[in-house]
């Protein structure tokens, strides 16, 4: 199953609906504004690659009126609902089409980035292209900059499917916005997505590898917030 990025109508359904089937979304979301908060430097820039919809951008902006953000998606339908989103936001964030894909070919203007945002996008890629990107960021963030990345995780063992089906049930029991999925179309669904997810082992090594410390700060079932810092 294919996500149609490029298509309006599916652009608009996903921004009314991008909690559900992830309760975890608000919660890590929020870790991130907090980070973003704490860490953000006066003058520099924010480097969102694949900010979609401009939800994120939202409520960083409301964080830190401050800051100042270059979004980058390959959308233009959801370009499009990012600055209808964000017009009262124009003169503080920055569009660029350009497919992170393609990180060699994205135009970023000359900027201080300081921090730079991976959300819930890398798993689209091949990992030798997700390798790509993280290099590509290694190279733009400014010395101690930081990366923050929150992806969806592979499902590697099947013995220990029953409990990540017990625990999705936790979850959607808890969730504010329930998807009314249950645990076999939770797995059914991922399935068919043409995605490729990574464990949480080879996305710290892959930040390892471009050159970030790298930690994972939040995890549930297979939503994961990870940060890479540059430098010793």
């Amino acid at each position: 199953m294919r996500d149609d990025w490029l298509n309006p109508a599916f652009a608009r359904n996903w921004d009314a609906d991008a909690e559900v089937g992830n309760p975890t979304r608000a919660l890590q979301l929020d870790l991130v504004t907090a980070l973003v908060a704490a860490e953000y430097r006066a003058g520099s820039t924010i480097l969102d690659l694949g900010a979609g919809s401009g939800q994120v951008e939202a409520l960083l902006l409301a964080a830190r009126p401050d800051a100042r953000i270059i979004a980058v998606d390959a959308s233009p339908a959801m370009l499009a609902l990012a600055k209808d989103r964000l017009a009262d936001a124009k003169d503080k964030i920055d569009f660029v089409i350009g497919d992170f894909a393609e990180p060699e070919r994205i135009a970023l203007p000359a900027r201080d980035y300081g921090i730079a945002l991976l959300i819930q996008t890398l798993h689209h890629v091949p990992h030798d292209r997700k390798r790509r990107v993280l290099a590509m960021l290694a190279r733009t963030l400014s010395p101690q900059g930081l990366l923050i990345l929150v992806d969806r995780l592979a499902f590697e063992d099947p013995a220990l499917r029953s409990v990540h089906a017990s625990m999705w049930a936790w979850m959607e029991r808890r969730s504010s916005v329930k998807s009314g999925w249950s645990a076999g179309e939770l797995f059914q669904r991922l399935a068919s997505k043409e995605d490729h997810t990574a464990s949480l082992e080879e996305h710290l090594a892959m930040l390892r590898e471009a050159g970030f410390r790298a930690a994972c700060l939040e995890l549930q079932l297979n939503r994961a917030v990870l940060v890479g810092r540059l430098g010793a």
